[in-house]
């Protein structure tokens, strides 16, 4: 039974993949639709094999908390993709874009990095950056099928102008961080080269890498929630 549900999956998996490599131009909304059934094999999945899905204690460092990110079934499309043209309405942060694709307005977030919070260091730098790079104009967005949306609700994309790689472009200003997490929704090579960027630009100590401990946008987003809920706690007791 087991067998046959692999099969049935990477079957279906494949069959997307093939799709979307034959009509590579697609609004979100189709997106979302050739999706749907596609994630839902895959939770399935997941849902009968969770306890294969855990790595033994030695081997915890490959990942955190010990959990391979998705399913075995998911290795074989990991570098799927679906592609859309877009225009850039607006940037809100060195990693964040509204872009318009004829049929939706939606939040993009650049795969593989992210940028300075509202409040740090370098955020105005780093924005100032991006909207240089995109505002106004059309880019191509390269989502992970398996990875529509981040944890925030934006959509995930990395995002190029031509063969420009913008996201690779604000790492090697040194106006953002690599981010570890996306590694698993790109091909090997992608994050590699985001890899090298950062850590070139660290070497050259430009853009975020002049400070001697840069505080990382996740851990700063973890301390404004953490004061956000003492302050909501104080404010009841009151």
């Amino acid at each position: 039974m087991k067998r046959q549900i692999i099969l049935t999956a990477f079957l279906f998996l494949v069959g997307a993949y093939l799709a979307a490599a034959q009509t590579p131009i697609r609004d979100l909304s189709q997106i979302r639709r050739d999706t749907r059934e596609r994630n839902r094999a895959i939770e399935e999945y997941d849902r009968r094999n969770r306890a294969r899905n855990t790595l033994l204690p030695s081997s915890r460092n490959l990942y955190p908390g010990g959990g391979i990110p998705g399913s075995e079934v998911r290795k074989y499309v990991l570098a799927a993709q679906a592609v859309t043209e877009v225009k850039v309405i607006s940037v809100s942060s060195g990693d964040t874009l509204l872009v318009d694709d004829g049929a939706n307005k939606v939040l993009v977030h650049i795969l593989g990095i992210d940028a300075p919070e509202k409040g740090q260091t370098f955020y105005e730098e780093a924005t100032k950056t991006l909207r240089d790079l995109v505002a106004g104009k059309k880019v191509v967005l390269k989502y992970s099928l398996h990875h529509l949306k981040n944890e925030f609700g934006y959509f995930s994309a990395r995002v190029f102008i031509g063969e420009k790689n913008i996201g690779l472009s604000i790492l090697e200003s040194g106006l953002a961080w690599r981010n570890e997490k996306d590694k698993f929704f790109v091909e090997k090579k992608a994050d590699e080269a985001n890899e090298r960027a950062e850590a070139k630009a660290q070497a050259a100590k430009i853009g975020i890498w002049k400070e001697e401990k840069p505080q990382k946008p996740w851990v700063y987003r973890e301390r404004k929630k953490k004061e956000l809920e003492k302050a909501k706690k104080k404010t009841a007791k009151n």
